[in-house]
């Protein structure tokens, strides 16, 4: 954490920097360390000199717009439409929304992605939608916030009409999310799931003198 508050180039972003330093995670390590990898190259890319559009974040940014599903037979297309979702007049009947879980799970948005209170914003619109019939949550992540997750969890409880989770690489807080569909579906055979769990480090002499010292009940 020390050489990402070190690296300074003047196009940080601060939303995850606030995250890095401050933030309670429910993140699994090595996908946390491929998203802060990812985050020092964009800093150094930028320090270089190289244009902010040469980053591609504004493709990471569409990638996780929400879209709706439309079945015909044995057949489907998916439109990618930010706003369809609060439109029931531009919905078919019978329509399936499609939200995507990507990335680090920040509860607000930040510079490469949509935080999760988007998300359960396009929830909610779903939900109110009467030609959604259900809604299929893609996950592609390895947790982020704790925050996150209870917000997204939240708002999946108040469904009136079936969430199902379709994982790709599902861990940690983006686990915990699914727990909360009704139903959780492996994208392939090759699909992931887990890092369920927590990691906590504690004095060895303060564990001993706990262990002898107090009993626990559940």
């Amino acid at each position: 954490m020390g050489e990402v508050n070190t690296l300074k180039t003047g196009f940080e972003n601060r939303g995850i920097e606030k995250m890095l330093s401050y933030g309670q995670l429910c993140i699994e390590e090595g996908f946390g360390f491929r998203c802060l990898n990812q985050y020092l190259s964009d800093l150094e890319i930028m320090r270089s000199g190289a244009p902010y559009s040469s980053l591609g974040i504004s493709s990471r940014r569409e990638s996780g717009l929400p879209a709706l599903i439309q079945v015909s037979g044995a057949s489907y297309d998916i439109i990618s439409d930010p706003y369809i979702l609060r439109n029931e007049r531009l919905t078919p009947g019978g329509s399936i929304a499609l939200i995507r879980l990507e990335g680090v799970m920040n509860s607000q948005d930040d510079a490469s992605s949509y935080g999760v209170q988007n998300m359960a914003t396009q929830l909610r619109y779903a939900y109110a939608n009467k030609n959604v019939d259900a809604v299929i949550i893609e996950g592609n992540s390895g947790g982020g916030e704790v925050t996150a997750m209870m917000i997204m969890v939240a708002a999946i409880k108040e469904r009136n009409k079936p969430v199902l989770g379709f994982g790709h690489f599902v861990a940690s807080a983006a686990y915990g999310t699914f727990a909360a569909a009704d139903e959780i579906i492996a994208s392939n055979e090759m699909a992931e799931f887990g890092s369920i769990g927590a990691v906590v480090t504690i004095n060895k002499e303060f564990l001993a003198w706990y262990k002898e010292t107090f009993e626990s009940f559940y």
